[in-house]
């Protein structure tokens, strides 16, 4: 995960994500799974700790729903919004 999204990784049912800008800003993310059932959903919350009010959503749900279409290709279904 480190390798493809961030700097600082820490994982468990609940992980946090740190992506180091060029600016020198630092983007925080913590992730908590809420659901997952193989092979076709995930839900999980996602909180932006970088975010300030004026930003808007800082802490949301996002649903990801797979279907299989045939066997080279699958629907993905991505539902995000507030918690």
């Amino acid at each position: 995960m480190r390798r493809w999204f961030a700097t600082v990784v820490d994982t468990d049912v609940r992980y946090r994500i740190e992506l180091h800008e060029d600016d020198g800003s630092v983007n925080g993310f913590t992730v908590e799974h809420l659901e997952l059932e193989p092979p076709v959903r995930l839900a999980f919350t996602l909180t932006h700790h970088s975010q300030t009010p004026e930003d808007g959503v800082s802490d949301e749900k996002v649903v990801v729903t797979l279907r299989a279409i045939d066997p080279d290709r699958t629907e993905v279904t991505l539902v995000s919004g507030p918690r």
